[in-house]
C-alpha cells in the first residue's frame, strides 16, 4: 500500500501559481509541468474560521507518465511506465554513484517497481484481449540515453534509472501498437479505468488498498485531493496523461481581521493582508523491507522537491516557552548555516537541549544535517577529527558534563598539532553548582590548555536576560575560528533544569515559585535578529586577508628564476585546503606548477593522489637513500608544500643543503595559524601562510606572464624522475625477493609489511575497482612509514606510456594523525573518514587496534548512518587491515632493540599481542574478519572487502618483528643497487673515438689490394644541417644514384650530436649522472661540439670506422657546409695524418652555409660586426639554454605537452621569413613534414643539439674558412627567398672566391626539403663538370641538363608513376595458382561446412565445406607493377564451374605470353571505371578465344581486380585514392577530397541452419548482423532474430543485450503471405527486434507475369510488402538478374533502373540499399550502379562478398570504402557492408589474413589493407622457393681429366616462364680445400661477381644479406647458408626478397685440383624479365652463358692470382688480375 502525507507551507505574502511553475521550469526541475485553476472561491477553511478562500491552484512537476497515445501516420502506439523505487541525488559524483548502485541492488525498491510493472502489463493485456491492441506486441523497453540497467534483471523488461534534479527513480517503459479498430478516446477511457490508480500511488490490489487508505490515512486535516490523480488531455488522434505527483495545492486567503500597520509617512492604517498556503504532497510505498524511518525519510525528500522552491519560515522563537529550547534552537541553526552539518553526539543528560535541537535540525534538513550517536567521548573526538580530515570542514562533538569532557583531550591535541578544525560543544552545570561537590561536576573552564585550544567560551545558562544575538554570535565566531585557525574551539555551555522541553515546575527545585519563566519577546529583541530570522543567512560573514600574497610571490618567483636545481617537497596537505579545492584539484594544481617550473616532486604519502601524477618521483625515499644521489643532490631551492614531513631522509637532505650552500632557499607554503612555526629543523628561509592552491595559481600566473624570462625554467634535478621510474620497474621484484627470503618456516607466514602497501596499490589499480573514490587512513608507527616508502602506483599506471592518462584508481586521499603522532583514536578517526560515505581503507597495527578496540562498535549496524536515511544499509564502507606483527614492531628499529633482554626489550617495548584473537574480537561486534598470511591471500581478501562495500576486518599476519627489520634493510639495499644500476658508468658511450654512423647509397666494397683497375672509385660525402640527420639526403641521394656514374660512392653521415651518433648528453642516464655531478660529460658553459671538433670527429670516423681514405666531393647543407669548410681547413697538407682525406681537388658544394667573413665590395676584408656577433652568440646561448631547460622539463611533461613546447620552439625558429621565405605559407605539407622530423630529432637529442647550437655559433668559429677553398672546385647554392645566404652567394661570386653561385628559384633556406631533385641536378652537374665548364649556366638550364641525363635507366617507383599518366602500358606475364580453404561450421562447432549458401535452390539445400579457386597475378610489361585478383566461382551463384574457370585462365595466360598480343591500356582510363575496364577485359578474353556469352563472370572480375591494382601502382597511389581521384572527379575540375578510407563498418553473418553465432562473430562486436532466413517456417526465422537480440554482446560484457543493427537475407524464399507471417511474428513477440532490422534482402520470390520477369514487377511487390508494415528491403538477386538480362551493359541497366526508381510518380521509399556483389557483377559495373543509385535515387550501396577469400574481400572492401566516401552519398545512410564471411573461413589467401585488419568493433582498417595489396604478387603471397628441375649437372670424363682445358659445362631448364634452374661446372686447378675456403668467404664474393654490390654476414648463424645490380635495377635478399664438409662447399636458400636457392660443391679430382659444381634455381622477378624483353629464353641464356660463366671463371682466376702473389710470382698475379678486370668490365657492360 502507498501512504501519503502533506506539509503546509504558510507563505507570508500572496503567491501566484504561475510564478511557482516558472521557478520549477527554470530551476532545473525535470518532468511534466502541470497546472489546474478551478477558479476563485469565497468559502471558509475549517482551519481558518476568520479567513475566506480567495483562490485554489493545483500544480506540480511530475516525472511519471500514466500513458500516452499516438495515432498519427504509421506510428499508432500507446506507452506507459512504471516509476517506483527512490533515492536522493548525491552531493558529490561519488556519493551519487554509490546511491545509484544502492538503489539498483535494493530488493525492496526493485519489488516496488516490479509490482507496478506487472499491474501496467496486465492492464495493457486487457486492451489486447479487447482487440484494441495488436496481438502479442506489449513490450517493456528501455529509454535510450538515460539507462543504467540492473545486473539482476532476468525478465524481458529492462530497468533503467530516471535521474532528476533532487531524486532518482527506477523506471520501466511499456509500449503496444494500436489495432486498426482502436480509437484514442475509447482506449483512453479504458486506460484511465484500468491503470489508475497504479500500485505506485495506491497499492497492489487497488480496491483493498483504497479501503486501507480511507480507513487509516484520511483525517479531518488531510485529504489527498488532486494528489496523484490523472492529469492531461485526450484528443482525437493523441492523448497524454501524467500522474500528478510532486504536486501541491496553492490556496490564497483573504484575511477578515484588520491589522494596523504604519505607512511611509508614519501614519497608522488598516489593511486586509493577503496570505497563501502551499500544501505539498508526498507518498511512499509500503512493501516487504520497508521501515518507518525509511519511508518517513523518503516522503520528506519528495516533499522537499517543491518545498525547496521557497525560503524557510522565519525562525521567530515565539512559540518556545523554555529558555534552553529557544537558545539551543537558535544556536544549532546558526551552526548549520555556518556549515556544521555533522554532529557526533555522546549520550548524556546535561546536553539534552543541544541534542534535541540537533535532532530537530536533522528533520528540517533531511539528507543535509546528520546526527551520529557515539557511546565513547574519546572516540567521538577522533571520529570528528577523521570527518574533518576527509571533508575539509569541521564537525561538532556534543558531550555531557564531567569526565566526558576530559576524554576529548587526545583529539584536541591532535587537532591542534595537525591543524584540523574541530568544534567541541560541552554541556556544563550552572555556576551555582560548581565547586560545591555537585554530582558529575568538574572544572570545565579552560580544561584544555591554551597551547592547544584556538578559542574558549564559557557560555552562561540561557535566559531572556542575555539576548539571542549573543548565542548566534558565539556560534558564528566559533565556526569561523576553527576554520580560520585550523584547530579546536571549545564552547562550554551551562544549562539549568528543565533540560527536557517541559515548562512548568523546575525539576528538583522545591522552592516556592520555582516555575520556568521565559519572555521570548525579550529574548529575541536584538538588533539584527529579524534579518537573521527571515533571511536564512548566517549571522555574520567574516573575511580574512589570508591570501594576500602579492609580495611573497615576487620574492619566491625571483628565487625560482635564479635556481637551477630546485625540487618540490610535499608534506601534510591540510584539510583546510580541501574545503576550498578538493584533493584532485589540489594535486592537479601542484603538478601543473611543477610542469611550469620544471621541478620534480618528492611527494609524501600524505599528499595522496599527488603520487599518481607523472611529475612525482616514484619511490623517492629510496632514491634519496642512495649515497650517490644523496651526495650529489645539492638542491638550491626547496619548495615545501605542507607540513610536517614524514620522511627523515628528505629532512636530512634539506638540512645538509642549507649547511653546504648558504644561498639555498627553503620555502614553506602552508595555511598556518598565527602561533604556528612548522620549522622543526630551523631551515625555512621563507614562510608563506596561504592556501596552497591560491598561492601556486597566483605564482604560476606571475611566472607565465614574465615571458622570455621564464623560458629557461627547468631543474637540473628533473632526471631524478628517471631514476625513480627505473626503480619503479624493479621495486615489486625487490619486495618479492625479500619476502621469499624471509618466510617464517614455523607457520608458513610469508607476508611482509611492505607487501601490504604494494598489494593495496595494485588492487586499487585493477580495472574491476570502478567508481571507487577510495581513501586510505594510515596508523602511526609502521604503517605510515611503510606507506611513505612503498605506497606508489604500479608501473603499469604511472609509466611514460600513460603520461596522458591520470591514474584515477589510486587513493583519492591519504590521511594520518600526524599532529602528535600517537596511536590513540586511530580506529575512531578512520571511521569518521568513512562517515562521508566514501570507501575507506585503514591500515593499522595490532597494538593500535587494541588501543581503540571499542571504536569497532561504530561499525555495527545501526550505530551510525551514512547520512542517507533512506539507505537500508547503514554500515560504513570501511576496510580495516590489522597488521599483526606480534606487538610494537616500530621499536625493533630503535637502538635499544640491540640490547634485547638485558633491558627487558621484549616485555617493555615489544608489547606482545599473541594472547588476543582478532577474529574473536571482530565477531564480538558482529564484523567479518579474515586472517591471511601470504601476499596473494591478502590481495584476494582486500579485493573482496572493498568490492563488498561493507565493513570488514583483515588480519594480516606478517613475519616476526626481528625479521621485519631484516626485510626493510634488504629492500633498502636492493633499492640502492637498482639506482646504482641505473647510473652505471660502463653503459655510457664516451665522447672519445666517436663512431659516426653512415649511410651508403652506392655501397662499393673495393679490393684494397687491387692496384690495377680501370675506374678509380670516388666518394661523395653528404653533410646535413642542424637538427637534421643523414636521412635528410635520401631524395637527393636516390636521384644522384641514377645520375652519377658508378664510380661515385655516395655516403651520408650523422654529424656529432645528431641522428644515430653516440649520445653525449641527451640520454636519460647521462642526464641523471650529470645532474648528480658524476658524469664527465656534464654540460657546462663550454661545449665539446665546436665546429673544429665536429669536423675532426667526422674525419676520424670516416677513416677509422668506415675505411674511407679520400673524399672527392662534399655537399654540405647549412651547418654541414660549415663542417665541410672546417674539414677542408683541417685537412690541409701541413696539419695531420688525415690530410689525404681531402685535397685541393675535392669538390665543395655549399648549400646555404656561412663561409666566414667575406671580402667587402671594395675588396677589403670585412672585420665583421662584433656587436652583431655578440648578439648572435647571446641569442644562440639563450636558445640552447631554453632547449636544455626544456629537456629537464620533459621528464615532467606528457609527450603531447613536450611536443607542444618543441612545436612552439620550431615555429619560432622557422618563422624568420628573411631566412625561410615563409615555407609554412608557401607549402604547408613540406613544412609539416619537416616539422615532424625536427620534432623527432629534438625529442630525443635536444641536449646534444643545444650543445651544437652553442658550440658552433658563428662568432666562435673561424672567420676565414672561405680562404681555404679552391674557387674552381667550390659551388655555392642558396634559395631565392633566403635573403641572408643569397646575399652571401652573390658577394662571394663577385669576389671570385667560388666557381659559381646558383640561386634556386622560389625557395628559402630549406633547400633539401623544398627542391631536393633540383639540388641533386646541381650537385650532379657540378661533379660532372657540366656547371664548371658552363659558367653561364642558369638554374633552368640545370634542370634541362638533368632531363638529358634521365635517359639513363631509373628504377625508382616515383619516376615510373610520374610517367604513368602520360603514356600507355602493356600487360606482361600472367600467372595463377589454385587455393583450397576449408569452411568452419555455422555455430563454431567441430563440424565443417555451412548450408544454405547461394541463390535459388542452393539457398536451401547442400553444404559448402571448402572454398576453392585461383589467385591470378598480372604484371605490366615493364615489370614495374604487378597486381593480383581472385577467381573463385561459387556454386549456386556463378554459372561457371571451377573447371571452366581454370580452362579460361589457361587460354588467357597463353594469349598474354604469346608474341601476337600487342594490347595496351592507359592506367587512368581503367581507374575511371567508365566502361574502359570492361572493354579492355573483354578484348583480352575475346582475343584469347573466349566468346562474350561464355565468358566467366568470376574470371572477368579477377582480371579486373589485378588490372586495377596494376593501374593504381602505375599512378603511384594506393587503390582507394586512385579510384577516388579517377572515378568520382574524373570529369570535374575539382581536387580530390581528403576522404578518410581508414575505417569501414562490416556486418557479421549467421547462415542458415544455425540459430547461434559463430564464436568469432561473438567476439567481434559487429555493428550489424546479417541472418540468412528463408527456412521452411517463417516463424522459425522470426524467432532466430528475436533470440539474437537477447544474446549479450560477448561474455566480457557485464550488462545489456546486443545493441546492433539486424538485417535478414531471405534470398527470395518467401511469398508475400509468408513474409507477412515473419513480420507479424516478430511484432507480436518482440517489437524492438522489428525496429532493429535495417532491411531484408530480397524477401519475396521472383515475380513474373506470363513467364517474364521484370525489375518493375519485383520492386512493385516489394513496395507493397513494405507498405503493409514490413521492414524496408534491399535488392540483390534482382540486380544480378537485371544485369544478365541486359547483357551486363550498363547503359541498358541504367535505363531499367531509372524507369523503376527514377520517376517521381513511382516513389520507391521502401528500398533501403542495393546489394552489389563485385565477384558476380564485376568491379566496374558494381561501382557504376552504386554511383547511379547514390546520385539519382538517393539509395546507398552495400557491397557484399561471394564467400571470397581474403583477396576478393580486400577488393570488395576497397570498392565499399570508395563508395561510402563519394560526394553523392554524404547525406545517405551508410550501412555496414557484407564482408563478414571471413569468420567462417579456416584459412586465407591473404597474409596476414583479412581477419587481422578487422578490430573488435567490427571495423575494417582499409588503409592498412590497401597498403598490403599494393604491389602484391604471387611470389609474396606464397612461401614457396624455386624447385630444382631435373637437370644433369655431372661432368664428362674428358672435362675431369684436363683441368686446364677451362671446360665450362652448363644446362638450364625452366618449369614456368620465371622458374629457372641452372646447373654448371668448371674444373679448378687447386684443391677443394682452397676452393671452398675462398668461395665460402662470402663478403669477398664481389671480387669475382661484380654484379654483386655486397654480401654481408648478419650474424654467426649463417644469415647473410645480398645486394646486386642488374641493368640499373637493385635487388636484395636475405639467405640462410650452410658450409658443407663432404664434399666441401656451401648451400643456401633465401628467406626474404629475391627467391632463390642453390648449392656449390667442390669435388676433388686430385690433391691439387677439383671440379666446381653449381646448381641454382631462381624465380625471376617481373622487372628482371622485362629488362630482357620479356623472353625467358634470353634470361636463361644470360644467366648460363654470361653471368655465371664469367663469374666462375673470374673466381678461378682471382684465386689463381692470389696464390701466385702469395708465392711471390707478381708477374703472373698481375696478368691474372688484368684478365679478371677485363671480364669484369665486359660483364658490367652486359649488365647495363
Amino acid at each position: 500500500v502507498v501512504l501519503a502525507r502533506k506539509v503546509d507551507l504558510n507563505l507570508g505574502s500572496s503567491v501566484d501559481g504561475i510564478d511557482v511553475l516558472m521557478k520549477m521550469k527554470f530551476g532545473g526541475h525535470i518532468g511534466h509541468i502541470f497546472y489546474l485553476n478551478p477558479g476563485e472561491e469565497d468559502t471558509k477553511d475549517n482551519g481558518r474560521q476568520d479567513d475566506s478562500i480567495r483562490n485554489r491552484e493545483f500544480l506540480g512537476c511530475t516525472p511519471e507518465r500514466l500513458f500516452r497515445i499516438k495515432s498519427k501516420d504509421q506510428n499508432r502506439v500507446v506507452t506507459s511506465e512504471a516509476l517506483a523505487g527512490t533515492r536522493i541525488r548525491g552531493l558529490t559524483p561519488s556519493a551519487d554513484a554509490e546511491l545509484l548502485r544502492e538503489l539498483l541492488l535494493s530488493k525492496k525498491d526493485m519489488l516496488e517497481n516490479e509490482i507496478t510493472g506487472k499491474f501496467i502489463s496486465d492492464a495493457l493485456q486487457e486492451l489486447e484481449d479487447s482487440g484494441w491492441l495488436e496481438k502479442s506486441n506489449i513490450e517493456g523497453f528501455n529509454e535510450s540515453g538515460s539507462d543504467i540497467r540492473s545486473n539482476a534483471n532476468t525478465h524481458n523488461r529492462r530497468f533503467f534509472v530516471r535521474r532528476l534534479r533532487h531524486l532518482q527513480h527506477i523506471c520501466q517503459t511499456f509500449e503496444g501498437r494500436l489495432s486498426k479498430s482502436a480509437n484514442v478516446i475509447d482506449v483512453s477511457r479504458s486506460l484511465l479505468k484500468g491503470l489508475h490508480p497504479t500500485p505506485a500511488v495506491c497499492g497492489d490490489g487497488p480496491s483493498s488498498a483504497l479501503d486501507f487508505i480511507r480507513t487509516f490515512e484520511t483525517t479531518a486535516s488531510f485529504d489527498r485531493g488532486f494528489y496523484a490523480g490523472p492529469f492531461g488531455y485526450i484528443g482525437h488522434d493523441s492523448a497524454d496523461i501524467v500522474v500528478a505527483i510532486r504536486s501541491a495545492l496553492l490556496t490564497s486567503y483573504q484575511r477578515q481581521t484588520t491589522i494596523q500597520t504604519t505607512d511611509a509617512a508614519g501614519s497608522i492604517c488598516d489593511n486586509d493582508l493577503p496570505e497563501s498556503k502551499l500544501s505539498v504532497y508526498g507518498g511512499a510505498g509500503i512493501v516487504e523491507g520497508s521501515t518507518v524511518q525509511g519511508e518517513w525519510t523518503e516522503t520528506s525528500h519528495k516533499l522537499g522537491v517543491l518545498s525547496s522552491l521557497f525560503p524557510p519560515s522565519p525562525i521567530t522563537l515565539q512559540s518556545f516557552s523554555m529558555p534552553n529550547v529557544a537558545w539551543s534552537t537558535a544556536f544549532i541553526e546558526e551552526l548549520v548555516r555556518c556549515g556544521i552539518t555533522t554532529f557526533y553526539i555522546c549520550p548524556g543528560s546535561r546536553n539534552t537541549p543541544l541534542t534535541a535541537a540537533i535532532f530537530k535540525a536533522t528533520r528540517a534538513n533531511v539528507g543535509v544535517v546528520k546526527a551520529i550517536s557515539v557511546h565513547d567521548e574519546r572516540g567521538a573526538g577522533f571520529r570528528a577529527l577523521g570527518y574533518a580530515r576527509q571533508n575539509g570542514r569541521p564537525a561538532a562533538v556534543v558531550t555531557s558534563s564531567g569526565t566526558a569532557v576530559a576524554n576529548l583531550y587526545p583529539s584536541v591535541v591532535e587537532s591542534s598539532s595537525d591543524g584540523v578544525p574541530l568544534l567541541l560543544l560541552t554541556a556544563d552545570r550552572p555556576y551555582e553548582s560548581r565547586d560545591t561537590g555537585s554530582n558529575q561536576s568538574i572544572d570545565q573552564v579552560k580544561i584544555f590548555s591554551s597551547s592547544y585550544l584556538r578559542w574558549f567560551r564559557d557560555i552562561p545558562p540561557p535566559s531572556d536576560d542575555v539576548p539571542v544575538s549573543l548565542a548566534l554570535s558565539d556560534a558564528n565566531h566559533a565556526v569561523t575560528l576553527t576554520k580560520q585557525l585550523m584547530g579546536p574551539v571549545h564552547l562550554n555551555v551551562q544549562f539549568r533544569e528543565n533540560l527536557a522541553p517541559d515548562d512548568g515546575p523546575i525539576r528538583n527545585d522545591n522552592r516556592v515559585g520555582s516555575i520556568t519563566t521565559f519572555n521570548n519577546m525579550r529574548f529575541t529583541d536584538a538588533a539584527g535578529f529579524n534579518r537573521w530570522s527571515r533571511g536564512g543567512n548566517r549571522w555574520l560573514d567574516a573575511f580574512y586577508p589570508r591570501n594576500n600574497i602579492d609580495y611573497s610571490i615576487l620574492e619566491i618567483a625571483a628565487a625560482i628564476l635564479k635556481s637551477k636545481r630546485g625540487i618540490i617537497v610535499t608534506g601534510n596537505l591540510r584539510s583546510s585546503e580541501l574545503d576550498d579545492n578538493g584533493q584532485d584539484q589540489l594535486s592537479s594544481t601542484i603538478s601543473y606548477f611543477a610542469q611550469v617550473v620544471g621541478m620534480p616532486i618528492v611527494a609524501g604519502v600524505q599528499s595522496g593522489p599527488l603520487r599518481r601524477e607523472y611529475q612525482s618521483i616514484p619511490y623517492a625515499e629510496h632514491v634519496l637513500k642512495n649515497p650517490v644521489v644523496s651526495k650529489g643532490l645539492r638542491p638550491d631551492f626547496i619548495l615545501q608544500l605542507g607540513s610536517p614531513l614524514i620522511s627523515t631522509e628528505i629532512s636530512s637532505i634539506i638540512t645538509k643543503s642549507i649547511k653546504q650552500e648558504a644561498s639555498t632557499k627553503h620555502v614553506l607554503v602552508q595555511q598556518l595559524h598565527p602561533y604556528e612555526r612548522a620549522d622543526p629543523d630551523q631551515t625555512v628561509t621563507h614562510r608563506v601562510s596561504s592556501n596552497i592552491c591560491s598561492f601556486l595559481n597566483a605564482l604560476t600566473d606571475h611566472l607565465e606572464n614574465l615571458g622570455p624570462k621564464a623560458t629557461n625554467l627547468g631543474s637540473e634535478l628533473a632526471p631524478l624522475l628517471y631514476l625513480g621510474r627505473k626503480l619503479q620497474d624493479k621495486m615489486p621484484q625487490i619486495i618479492l625477493e625479500a619476502s621469499s627470503n624471509k618466510e617464517d618456516k614455523a607457520d608458513d607466514t610469508s607476508l611482509i609489511e611492505p607487501q601490504i602497501m604494494l598489494a593495496v596499490s595494485e588492487v586499487l589499480a585493477e580495472s574491476i575497482i570502478d567508481n571507487l573514490s577510495m581513501s586510505l587512513f594510515l596508523s602511526n608507527s609502521m604503517p605510515v612509514r611503510d606507506g611513505e616508502f612503498f605506497l606508489y602506483p604500479p608501473k603499469t599506471l604511472s609509466s611514460a606510456s600513460t603520461k596522458q592518462t591520470p591514474i584515477t584508481q589510486f587513493p583519492l586521499s591519504v590521511s594520518v594523525n600526524r599532529g602528535a603522532s600517537g596511536i590513540d583514536g586511530i580506529l575512531s578517526t578512520a571511521i569518521g573518514c568513512s562517515d562521508s560515505s566514501n570507501p575507506v581503507t585503514l591500515v593499522c597495527g595490532d597494538v593500535t587496534t587494541l588501543h581503540d578496540l571499542n571504536a569497532l562498535y561504530g561499525l555495527t549496524s545501526g550505530s551510525s548512518s551514512k547520512g542517507q536515511a533512506m539507505s537500508n544499509n547503514n554500515r560504513l564502507p570501511l576496510t580495516m587491515v590489522v597488521v599483526n606483527n606480534g606487538g610494537g614492531a616500530i621499536f625493533s628499529f630503535l637502538p635499544i632493540a640491540k640490547h634485547g633482554q638485558d633491558v627487558g626489550f621484549e616485555e617493555l617495548w615489544g608489547t606482545p599481542t599473541d594472547n588476543f584473537s582478532f577474529e574473536l574480537g571482530a565477531s564480538a561486534f558482529g564484523l567479518p574478519c579474515r586472517s591471511v598470511s601470504s601476499f596473494e591471500e591478502f590481495k584476494d581478501a582486500y579485493r573482496l572487502s572493498i568490492l563488498s562495500g561493507k565493513p570488514s576486518i583483515i588480519e594480516a599476519n606478517v613475519v616476526t618483528r626481528s625479521t621485519n627489520v631484516d626485510v626493510h634493510q634488504q629492500i633498502t639495499c636492493g633499492a640502492i643497487k637498482a639506482v646504482d644500476d641505473a647510473l652505471d658508468r660502463d653503459s655510457l658511450q664516451e665522447t672519445i673515438a666517436m663512431k659516426l654512423p653512415i649511410k651508403h647509397y652506392f655501397n662499393r666494397e673495393s679490393d684494397p689490394t687491387s692496384t690495377s683497375t680501370s675506374m678509380t672509385p670516388k666518394t661523395l660525402l653528404l653533410l646535413h644541417g642542424w637538427m637534421g640527420d643523414k636521412s635528410e639526403w635520401d631524395i637527393v641521394a636516390e636521384s644522384l644514384r641514377s645520375d652519377l656514374s658508378e664510380e661515385w660512392d655516395i655516403v651520408a653521415i650523422d654529424l656529432p650530436g645528431h641522428g644515430d651518433s653516440p649520445f653525449i648528453y641527451s640520454s636519460d642516464q647521462q642526464m641523471a649522472r650529470a645532474s648528480l655531478g658524476i658524469s664527465n660529460a656534464a654540460l657546462t658553459e663550454g661545449s665539446p661540439f665546436t665546429l673544429d671538433e665536429m669536423a675532426q670527429h667526422v674525419c676520424q670516423s670516416l677513416c677509422r670506422d668506415h675505411n674511407i681514405r679520400s673524399i672527392d666531393g662534399i655537399a654540405g647543407y647549412s651547418l654541414g657546409g660549415r663542417v665541410a669548410l672546417a674539414m677542408k681547413r683541417l685537412c690541409s697538407p701541413k696539419l695531420d695524418e688525415d690530410s689525404s682525406l681531402m685535397t685541393d681537388n675535392t669538390r665543395l658544394i655549399l648549400l646555404g652555409s656561412n663561409p666566414g667573413v667575406l671580402p667587402s665590395e671594395s675588396g677589403s676584408i670585412d672585420k665583421g660586426d662584433k656587436d652583431g656577433d655578440s648578439q648572435r652568440l647571446a641569442k644562440n646561448v639563450s636558445l640552447a639554454k631554453s632547449l636544455i631547460s626544456s629537456s629537464h622539463r620533459s621528464h615532467l611533461l606528457s609527450e603531447s605537452q613536450d611536443t607542444e613546447y618543441l612545436s612552439q620552439f620550431l615555429t619560432k625558429w622557422y618563422g624568420v621569413k628573411a631566412l625561410w621565405g615563409d615555407l609554412r605559407g608557401r607549402d604547408s605539407q613540406k613544412y609539416d613534414d619537416m616539422l615532424k622530423k625536427r620534432l623527432r630529432s629534438l625529442g630525443s637529442r635536444r641536449q646534444d643539439m643545444a650543445a651544437v647550437l652553442r658550440g658552433c655559433s658563428s662568432s666562435l668559429t673561424s672567420r676565414d674558412d672561405w680562404k681555404t677553398v679552391v674557387p674552381a672546385n667550390t659551388l655555392f647554392v642558396a634559395g631565392e627567398l633566403d635573403k641572408k645566404y643569397s646575399g652571401i652567394g652573390r658577394r662571394w661570386e663577385e669576389a671570385r672566391g667560388i666557381s659559381k653561385y646558383i640561386e634556386v628559384p622560389n625557395a628559402g633556406h630549406a633547400l633539401l626539403v623544398e627542391d631536393p631533385n633540383r639540388i641533386a641536378s646541381i650537385i650532379c652537374g657540378f661533379l660532372n663538370d657540366d656547371i664548371v665548364n658552363n659558367p653561364s649556366l642558369e638554374p633552368e638550364s640545370i634542370i634541362m641538363l638533368d632531363a638529358a641525363k634521365s635517359q639513363r635507366k631509373t628504377t625508382t617507383t616515383q619516376r615510373q608513376s610520374h610517367l604513368a599518366s602520360s603514356r600507355s602500358h602493356k600487360v606482361g606475364l600472367m600467372e595463377y595458382e589454385s587455393f583450397s580453404i576449408s569452411i568452419g561450421s555455422n555455430d563454431g562447432s567441430d563440424k565443417k561446412g555451412v548450408i544454405g549458401i547461394g541463390w535459388g535452390d542452393s539457398a536451401r539445400a547442400g553444404s559448402l565445406t571448402r572454398r576453392e579457386g585461383f589467385i591470378i597475378s598480372i604484371a605490366s610489361s615493364d615489370g614495374m607493377a604487378v597486381g593480383v585478383g581472385e577467381v573463385s566461382p561459387l556454386k549456386g551463384l556463378h554459372k561457371e564451374s571451377i573447371e571452366e574457370a581454370e580452362r579460361q585462365l589457361r587460354l588467357i595466360k597463353a594469349f598474354l605470353s604469346s608474341a601476337s598480343y600487342d594490347g595496351s591500356f592507359f592506367a587512368k582510363e581503367l581507374l575511371s571505371l567508365d566502361g574502359s575496364l570492361s572493354t579492355f577485359v573483354n578484348q583480352i578474353t575475346t582475343s584469347a578465344g573466349i566468346s562474350k556469352a561464355s565468358s566467366a563472370a568470376s574470371v572477368k572480375s579477377g582480371l579486373e581486380m589485378a588490372l586495377l591494382s596494376v593501374s593504381s601502382q602505375l599512378c603511384g597511389t594506393a587503390l582507394p585514392q586512385s579510384l577516388a581521384t579517377n572515378y568520382w572527379y574524373r570529369d570535374e575540375s575539382r581536387s580530390v577530397p581528403s576522404s578518410s578510407f581508414g575505417q569501414l563498418a562490416i556486418n557479421g553473418l549467421i547462415t542458415r541452419g544455425s540459430n547461434a553465432m559463430d564464436q568469432r562473430v561473438k567476439t567481434v562486436s559487429f555493428p550489424s548482423i546479417k541472418v540468412k532466413v528463408g527456412h521452411e517456417n517463417p516463424k522459425e526465422d522470426a524467432f532466430i532474430l528475436i533470440d539474437l537480440m537477447k544474446q549479450p554482446l560477448d561474455k566480457s560484457q557485464k550488462v545489456g543485450l546486443r545493441k546492433v543493427g539486424l538485417r535478414a537475407d531471405a534470398n527470395r524464399a518467401w511469398s508475400l503471405e509468408s513474409a507477412q507471417v515473419f513480420v507479424d511474428e516478430i511484432r507480436r513477440a518482440d517489437r524492438s527486434t522489428l525496429y532493429a532490422i535495417e532491411f531484408v534482402e530480397e524477401p519475396l520470390t521472383k515475380q513474373a507475369a506470363t513467364e517474364e520477369w521484370t525489375l518493375e514487377l519485383q520492386v512493385t511487390a516489394l513496395e507493397e510488402f513494405t507498405r503493409s508494415g514490413g521492414p524496408r528491403y534491399a535488392l540483390d538477386e534482382s540486380l544480378a538478374d537485371l544485369a544478365e538480362a541486359c547483357g551486363y551493359d550498363f547503359d541498358q541497366i541504367s535505363l531499367a533502373l531509372r524507369s523503376t526508381f527514377g520517376q517521381q510518380e513511382k516513389l520507391r521509399s521502401g528500398c533501403a540499399a542495393f546489394v552489389l556483389k563485385p565477384a558476380l557483377l564485376g568491379l566496374e559495373l558494381s561501382m557504376q550502379i552504386a554511383k547511379l543509385a547514390q546520385q539519382e535515387f538517393q539509395i546507398n550501396a552495400v557491397f557484399s562478398s561471394s564467400f571470397d577469400s581474403g583477396i576478393g574481400l580486400a577488393y570488395t572492401s576497397i570498392l565499399a570504402a570508395v563508395s561510402d566516401n563519394s560526394p553523392f552519398g554524404t547525406d545517405l545512410v551508410k550501412y555496414p557492408h557484407g564482408l563478414g564471411t571471413f569468420t567462417m573461413l579456416c584459412g586465407d589467401t591473404l597474409s596476414p589474413s583479412f581477419e587481422s585488419y578487422v578490430n573488435a568493433d567490427g571495423m575494417l582498417n582499409v588503409v592498412s589493407l590497401s597498403r598490403a595489396l599494393y604491389g602484391l604478387s604471387l611470389d609474396e603471397m606464397s612461401d614457396r622457393l624455386p624447385v630444382y628441375d631435373e637437370v644433369d649437372s655431372s661432368t664428362n670424363e674428358s672435362a675431369i681429366a684436363s683441368v686446364e682445358s677451362e671446360s665450362y659445362l652448363a644446362k638450364t631448364s625452366s618449369t614456368s616462364g620465371r622458374d629457372i634452374t641452372v646447373a654448371v661446372s668448371l674444373p679448378l686447378p687447386f684443391s677443394d680445400g682452397i676452393a671452398s675456403s675462398r668461395f665460402t668467404d662470402l663478403p669477398q664474393m664481389s671480387r669475382w661477381s661484380p654484379w654483386l654490390n655486397s654480401v654481408t654476414y648478419l650474424d654467426t648463424a649463417g644469415l647473410t644479406e645480398w645486394n646486386l645490380n642488374i641493368r640499373g635495377v637493385r635487388f636484395s635478399w636475405k639467405a640462410q647458408s650452410q658450409v658443407l664438409s663432404k664434399p666441401k662447399g656451401i648451400k643456401w636458400e633465401s628467406i626474404s626478397g629475391l627467391k632463390n636457392r642453390g648449392v656449390v660443391e667442390f669435388e676433388p679430382t686430385s690433391n691439387d685440383s677439383c671440379i666446381m659444381q653449381l646448381k641454382m634455381s631462381i624465380i625471376m622477378p617481373y622487372i628482371l624479365v622485362s629488362l630482357f624483353q620479356g623472353m625467358p629464353s634470353v634470361v636463361q641464356d644470360f644467366l648460363q652463358n654470361k653471368l655465371l660463366k664469367w663469374s666462375l671463371e673470374m673466381f678461378r682466376d682471382v684465386v689463381k692470382a692470389d696464390l701466385a702473389l702469395e708465392r711471390g710470382d707478381n708477374e703472373l698475379g698481375d696478368a691474372l688480375f688484368g684478365a679478371v678486370e677485363g671480364r669484369a668490365n665486359a660483364l658490367e657492360e652486359a649488365l647495363k
